[in-house]
């Protein structure tokens, strides 16, 4: 959309292209990874749940602070 169009026009190209890597889901996540065979579980090392963007951002007790 425009929208978001606007707000990744305004950032670093390192930067956007992380945002668009959470945002679609082709990020370097053990869960990703696993779908390709270059990790050998899906799942986080900590908390034993599939290590998903969602799970990273939102629920992994490794990143508590920063959440």
């Amino acid at each position: 959309s425009k929208t978001t169009f606007r707000s990744l026009a305004a950032l670093r190209r390192g930067e956007c292209s992380i945002i668009v890597q959470l945002r679609t889901g082709h990020v370097a996540l053990r869960a990703y990874l696993n779908r390709f065979g270059h990790s050998d579980s899906p799942n986080c090392l900590l908390c034993n749940e599939p290590e998903t963007v969602e799970h990273f951002l939102v629920t992994c007790q490794r990143f508590r602070a920063q959440q």
